[in-house]
């Protein structure tokens, strides 16, 4: 309704006098205005969306938070300054390598169950693991992974977010442990 309405005062304003039955003339200007209109509000959304891509993309390359990618195959495609801070490693020296890297090498299978996992669109709850820096330092770290997914919804990638753990926490955590080995020797008396 509302083209037809603009078709109807574009043709009476640009072209008053010609008659009802030579309006292809009237049509190809009203065509190509509309055209016009179309293809610059298409630039401003792709300017918009372009704009987007780039703040999300410096908010997670200067987050304090470690977050890494990879695909499904462990191939590392991102990776933070954040990720830098915890393991030792720069961007340059990760991307396009298989993540392996900065797993102990009793742990490097799981790597696999995992990435399956994901692929499969299984949940993984935030759990306590370690890691290895560059340096060959054993460090403790809280993991929560996460798909990643394109436009239609297909799982691409997995998400990692790496916390370094305090040495509170590790003392918590080996508390509850102990905690738990002497109540089960208590019950097997």
């Amino acid at each position: 309704m509302c083209a037809t309405a603009v078709y109807e005062t574009t043709k009476q304003i640009c072209f008053p006098e010609f008659p009802l039955c030579n309006l292809t003339s009237s049509t190809i200007f009203f065509a190509g205005c509309v055209g016009f209109c179309i293809s610059s509000i298409i630039r401003q959304r792709e300017k918009a969306a372009q704009h987007e891509l780039l703040r999300f993309t410096a908010l997670v390359e200067h987050s304090d938070n470690a977050i890494i990618s990879t695909e499904l195959d462990g191939t590392v495609t991102s990776w933070n300054r954040g990720a830098e801070r915890i393991y030792g490693y720069s961007a340059v020296e990760t991307l396009g390598r298989h993540i392996s890297f900065c797993y102990l090498p009793e742990k490097r299978t799981k790597i696999g169950i995992f990435l399956r996992r994901i692929a499969n669109g299984e949940a993984i709850e935030r759990f306590d693991t370690q890691r290895l820096k560059k340096d060959g330092t054993i460090i403790d770290v809280s993991m929560s992974v996460s798909a990643i997914k394109d436009e239609p919804g297909k799982i691409i990638g997995a998400s990692g977010f790496p916390e370094m753990l305090l040495p509170e926490r590790r003392t918590e955590k080996e508390l509850h442990l102990r905690s738990a080995a002497l109540e089960a020797a208590a019950n097997g008396l």
